[in-house]
């Protein structure tokens, strides 16, 4: 970030706009390594937006000298980056893969931020349930840290792929990305995550004995997440262990801050098969669980649209290159 501002200033690439805009998105990046996000742990989110739009093409192309644009490639990936995550924080979704998909175009070769961008883009078209979609989104990103010699995100990568063909029930390509992380990778956590998915692939072609194994192979490396918890439960509860069932739920109901789906699957656990419960507790419990499911509707309407626009933007895509082979020949 710091080359770049001094390039700009040496080449008479001068801009306050621009220069404030590179130094909120400095920060961004900062508060990222911390594990903090510009505009909810610090900042504002208006001096993120504003930072955005002066870094975009078009407005940089109007306050800066001819030739400047470009140099600012990758200060603008880096905004994408930043203001999609917080869009998505905000809970709009269409308007962050927006602005991912124009993170895509910024033509910068930091395989990083790209790597991030794509793998964000991924987690959205899978809440659309578009998993197709999603596995090459991840295997974009795969292709980005890759090239940016990160091997470790790009074995977490290669399990959210395998995650995708996991809930498409596709066995034989799991395994085959399962068994690629397990014999290039040692990372205890990035196997604990693969351990999960090879059981949540499992409990999607009904061989539940097998996930609950893989569960408890992953609990071996680590703490497993409400994601291995809720798999056991579900896996339990279908070979009909519904006592067993009932504890992985309420561990992972009592997890804090888990996604939407995980609470409304475990809610149908506890007020079906709890012994405890009276007849307020069940309605209060199904009631629960039906505004959970009103809201995971809503989500996923608001992913689907931001999803179409991902596929718009690749057809598009496929549509210049169909173009330019034309008029090569």
């Amino acid at each position: 970030m710091v080359l770049t501002l001094a390039a700009l200033l040496l080449s008479g690439c001068k801009s306050r706009a621009v220069e404030e805009a590179q130094g909120v998105v400095s920060e961004a990046d900062s508060l990222r390594a911390e594990g903090k996000m510009y505009g909810v742990d610090a900042g504002d989110s208006a001096t993120l937006a504003q930072a955005y739009y002066a870094l975009t093409p078009n407005y940089a192309a109007r306050v800066l000298p001819e030739g400047c644009v470009k140099s600012l490639s990758t200060d603008y990936a880096h905004a994408c980056y930043h203001y999609g995550r917080l869009l998505r924080a905000k809970d709009d979704p269409v308007s962050a893969m927006e602005v991912f998909i124009n993170g895509t175009h910024s033509r910068t070769r930091d395989y990083h931020i790209l790597g991030r961008i794509y793998s964000n883009m991924g987690d959205i078209a899978h809440l659309a349930g578009e998993y197709s979609l999603s596995y090459n989104m991840f295997e974009r990103s795969a292709d980005m840290f890759l090239k940016n010699a990160d091997t470790l995100s790009y074995y977490y990568l290669l399990n959210d792929m395998a995650v995708e063909c996991a809930v498409q029930g596709k066995k034989e390509e799991t395994i085959s990305l399962v068994n690629q992380i397990k014999q290039q990778c040692s990372d205890s956590e990035v196997l604990l995550h693969v351990y999960e998915t090879t059981a949540e692939m499992y409990r999607i072609v009904e061989m539940y004995d097998s996930a609950i194994y893989w569960i408890g192979q992953a609990s071996q490396l680590g703490s497993v997440s409400y994601y291995g918890n809720s798999i056991k439960a579900q896996s339990f509860d279908n070979l009909g262990v519904q006592d067993s069932a009932l504890i992985y739920a309420r561990i992972v109901l009592s997890t804090p801050h888990i996604p939407a789906e995980a609470k409304y699957n475990m809610l149908y656990i506890t007020a079906y098969f709890d012994s405890t419960n009276n007849n307020q507790d069940i309605l209060q419990q199904t009631s629960d669980r039906a505004d959970v499911g009103k809201y995971l509707n809503n989500q996923h309407a608001k992913h689907a649209h931001a999803s179409d626009l991902l596929e718009q933007d690749l057809m598009r895509k496929r549509d210049y290159k169909w173009l330019y082979s034309v008029g090569i020949t």
